[in-house]
């Protein structure tokens, strides 16, 4: 990046970096996953109607912009975590650049500030080790399945809306709560009286600013838990959420942590939560409201 680079540009530099890695996992990757019907099943259902109305005869992702193949990624991730051996946060960073490149393409004269300028670079070079690892990596067998998905897989992203423009809207409030997805969860029982931990955590508002750092108690659960718990099945079993009780609002935020060992990040993460709110996340509260 340099000191003359418009939003535009860094945008476009980022785009040549990223789309022929995310192409070639998803080349490799997507036939694994479905040998016989893969552009039926795991391409088709990932694309808008404007998107179907352009495509060619040939069953080819070279056909397909940045954010047709991000959205193709969204669609298939549980997948994609066992064929290429990566985690959630992958498409999290994907979904940063995208995010992004729909501000620059839809935001005439768009002005974006070092800070947002650095986070968005830290997505995409995040993004691009793990592609790099994944496209060297041996890859893990997956069952075939024997059709599209019935129930869509949410996790932290469950309110990102793929189709039409692809627009992602965020409250401009410095209430967090006013985005928390699950409200009056506490009629869920003894679960709501698990220990919890200390965390700093911090949202990325609808202009790109950071909001103030908050000093919250958490509770660190698996996807399948926190199911069992709201009688729903808005997570993938194995998912490590973050649930965040706004005792303000008596709301809740629940927000996707890495994969792997469930435990809150020591050095601060970015993620999302199930509103696709942007949010920062470490462990501790040390230092937490310094700026």
């Amino acid at each position: 990046m340099t000191a003359k680079e418009s939003p535009r540009e860094l945008y476009e530099r980022l785009d040549r970096r990223l789309t022929p890695l995310l192409r070639s996992a998803l080349e490799r990757s997507l036939p694994r996953i479905d040998p016989d019907g893969w552009w039926e099943t795991c391409v088709l259902p990932a694309l808008t109607p404007v998107q179907r109305d352009h495509l060619t005869a040939e069953k080819s992702l070279r056909q397909f912009d940045y954010s047709a193949l991000v959205s193709i990624a969204y669609r298939n991730h549980r997948n994609l975590r066992r064929v290429l051996g990566v985690g959630d946060e992958l498409t999290n960073y994907l979904f940063t650049v995208k995010t992004f490149r729909n501000d620059v393409a839809h935001t005439p004269g768009l002005e974006v500030d070092e800070a947002r300028r650095s986070h968005v670079e830290q997505a995409a070079e995040l993004a691009e080790r793990i592609l790099r690892r994944a496209g060297t990596a041996p890859a893990s067998p997956a069952p075939r399945p024997a059709g599209i998905p019935k129930k869509a897989i949410v996790l932290g992203l469950l309110a990102i809306a793929i189709a039409g423009a692809g627009f992602f809207l965020f409250s401009s409030s410095d209430d967090p709560s006013g985005n928390a997805q699950v409200k009056r969860l506490a009629d869920v029982g003894e679960w709501m009286n698990e220990p919890r931990d200390r965390a700093c955590i911090r949202y990325r508002r609808k202009d790109g600013t950071w909001s103030k750092r908050y000093t919250v108690r958490a509770a660190v659960e698996k996807g399948k838990a926190l199911n069992e718990a709201s009688g729903r099945q808005d997570f993938a079993d194995d998912a490590n959420l973050l649930v965040v009780h706004w005792k303000k609002s008596d709301e809740y935020s629940i927000i996707l942590l890495p994969a792997g060992d469930p435990a809150i990040p020591r050095d601060e993460y970015l993620t999302r939560d199930s509103r696709n709110r942007e949010w920062a996340v470490r462990s501790g509260w040390e230092a937490c409201r310094k700026p």
